[in-house]
């Protein structure tokens, strides 16, 4: 059925999931941002996300299907085993995944809004699965900028094919790069990462806009290593097939 929404032209629908992914990035980082959209704008768009996420999956169900193919050895194409790099992103789309179904599951567990009917008080007033919660949606929010990464050329197909673009990109990515870290210190991520914060840490007294700048540089950050690792790892794979 969904077929019928969607352009048969193949150019024009990739062109279709580039933006949707593009979207997709916009609204978990809205989703990020619950201390500035406040909690029923936060949860709406967290089921949003869920349908995002799940029309996601879906555009991409063949590489799901092929790998399984793949690994149960039932593809009819002869591939080579995968590799070591191949398994870590077989691995790392696996725990996004399901870091994300986590991340639904508890937000649904300490819902102050659309899921407060279903849920008893003590799991809305238990900290705890708030603080479940916000620890993992940071991870998932790290795997994510890994994944985007990884595949950034597919997200940014212009970007890709122009070399300027490219060069002002990467500087762009090393400036993120190295004020990640500052990030990192000012929102006490330990703390959310151990599942010890109930909530992104704001100091009394910040500025306005400096949480969303800090996870955004985080997020461009974590991207641009994992782009730069894949890209130096492929560069260094191509050299040792070309040395004699």
């Amino acid at each position: 059925m969904m077929k019928q929404f969607l352009p048969e032209d193949p150019g024009r629908l990739w062109l279709l999931r580039i933006r949707f992914d593009r979207f997709l990035f916009l609204m978990l980082f809205a989703i990020m941002m619950d201390r500035y959209t406040l909690n029923p704008v936060h949860e709406v768009l967290g089921v949003a996300a869920i349908l995002a996420f799940g029309l996601h999956a879906w555009a991409n169900r063949n590489w799901y299907s092929g790998i399984l193919r793949q690994v149960l050895g039932k593809s009819k194409v002869r591939r080579k085993k995968p590799g070591i790099g191949r398994w870590c992103v077989i691995a790392l789309n696996f725990l996004l995944t399901l870091l994300f179904i986590a991340s639904i599951v508890s937000g649904i567990m300490a819902s102050q809004s659309l899921f407060a009917w279903a849920t008893p008080d003590e799991w809305r007033m238990d900290l705890d699965y708030r603080t479940a919660h916000v620890a993992l949606s940071v991870w998932a929010w790290f795997l994510a900028a890994i994944h985007l990464g990884l595949n950034w050329e597919v997200v940014f197909p212009g970007i890709a094919g122009k070399r300027g673009l490219r060069l002002a990109m990467g500087a762009l990515g090393v400036l993120a790069v190295l004020l990640a870290p500052l990030a990192f210190m000012r929102r006490e991520v330990d703390l959310m990462l151990e599942f010890q914060s109930a909530y992104i840490p704001v100091e009394l007294e910040e500025l306005p806009g400096l949480m969303p700048l800090d996870c955004l540089l985080l997020f461009v950050g974590t991207a641009a290593s994992a782009a730069f690792l894949r890209t130096g790892f492929g560069f260094f794979r191509e050299a040792l097939k070309g040395r004699p």
